[in-house]
């Protein structure tokens, strides 16, 4: 059994610093956000460039960059995006606490490979 991948602790210490990074597209929700509906992309298997895993999966927020690449699910992608801090509040219902969570933002440079 593997060990399991500190998302946050790793994200955490690369805030603020723009990065490269490769997953395999997933598949795409709709969340609500501040009450508007967003797009966001699910992709797992994480990793740098130097091929190290940073994070199962990462959920981020779909661009015109993304749409271009018409994605569908098992796609590899190679991307830039800069990793910024956010608030994560519960769901309605859910009872977990209000939490400091790290994203990639800005995403560019959006290759498949």
């Amino acid at each position: 059994m593997q060990p399991k991948i500190d998302t946050k602790q790793i994200l955490k210490s690369l805030k603020d610093q723009t990065i490269t990074i490769t997953g395999t597209f997933s598949f795409d929700l709709i969340v609500k956000s501040f009450g508007h509906p967003k797009r966001r992309l699910l992709f797992l298997d994480i990793t740098d460039q130097e091929g190290n895993i940073i994070a199962d999966h990462l959920c981020v927020d779909s661009t015109k960059g993304f749409e271009a690449q018409q994605l569908r699910q098992g796609d590899k992608l190679k991307f830039e995006g800069k990793v910024t801090k956010y608030t994560r509040f519960p769901d309605e219902g859910d009872d977990r606490p209000i939490q400091t969570d790290y994203k990639l933002t800005y995403p560019k440079n959006i290759t498949k490979i």
